[in-house]
C-alpha cells in the first residue's frame, strides 16, 4: 500500500488544530493553539506513527475534516446570529 507524503499528515494536523481553534474560539475556552485541545496531542501522536500513513487513511482522515469545518461552520454562523440577535433584543428593551 502506498504512503501518505509528510505534507499531507501535516496538512491534517493544521486542519483539524484550526478546527480545534474555532470552536474554543466558539464556546469561550480559555487557551489557544494546538496543545490546549485535550485530544488533540493524542490524534497527532496517532497520525505521525509510521503505519497509520496510508493514502487511504489519509482521504477517511481528510473527508472527516471537510464534515468538521461545516459543522463548526455552521456553529460559528448560528452564534454569530444568536449574538447579534441577543444584542438588538437588548436595544429594543432599553
Amino acid at each position: 500500500m502506498s504512503k501518505a507524503t509528510a505534507e499531507s499528515i501535516n496538512q491534517i494536523a493544521h486542519r483539524y488544530g484550526h478546527i480545534m481553534n474555532s470552536l474554543r474560539s466558539v464556546s469561550g475556552a480559555a487557551g489557544s493553539g494546538p496543545a490546549q485541545a485535550n485530544t488533540q496531542p493524542e490524534l497527532l501522536t496517532i497520525i505521525h506513527r509510521p503505519g497509520w500513513t496510508t493514502v487511504l487513511d489519509v482521504a477517511l482522515a481528510n473527508a472527516s475534516l471537510d464534515a468538521l469545518e461545516q459543522q463548526v461552520n455552521a456553529v460559528e454562523k448560528l452564534h454569530t446570529a444568536l449574538t447579534t440577535g441577543a444584542r438588538n433584543g437588548l436595544q429594543q428593551a432599553a
